[in-house]
């Protein structure tokens, strides 16, 4: 299996970067794309992507919202047992769009989010972003 992972954060135009990161250079050649950041929520990505994720023998897993976060998987090698979100995660008010899993190919694959390491005290870390990772080991 030849995976490929990216993280959008940085980029002014997520749905380009969606697209570049699984169609361009060497992530159009890997069996399974892990995407974190997308920024998109399901829908939005599908329509964006969908035909030509497909037409290129992806099946894709989604799990996004209008705001924050946003997870993905595409996968060459099949999309089975997928489980969206953390069980207890924290999110205000809901859980955070931050994990995905499936297994493809027989590997169990997880594409997680976690912020950036932004100090605590920033503008731009909400409470739940510090309380997520935690929810990980439960």
């Amino acid at each position: 299996m030849r995976p490929c992972a990216g993280n959008l954060e940085r980029q002014f135009d997520q749905a380009a970067h969606a697209t570049a990161a699984a169609m361009a250079g060497s992530a159009a050649t890997r069996d399974l794309v892990c995407l974190q950041e997308t920024k998109l929520t399901d829908d939005a990505f599908a329509q964006l992507l969908g035909e030509q994720l497909v037409n290129r023998g992806y099946e894709f897993a989604l799990h996004g919202d209008a705001q924050w976060n946003c997870v993905a998987i595409l996968s060459k090698v099949g999309l089975d047992d997928l489980v969206v979100g953390v069980a207890g995660a924290p999110g205000v008010p809901n859980p955070e769009a931050r994990a995905i899993a499936a297994t493809c190919g027989g590997i169990r694959v997880h594409s997680v989010y976690v912020s950036s390491g932004r100090l605590p005290s920033s503008d731009h870390c909400s409470p739940s972003s510090i309380d997520w990772p935690p929810s990980l080991t439960t």
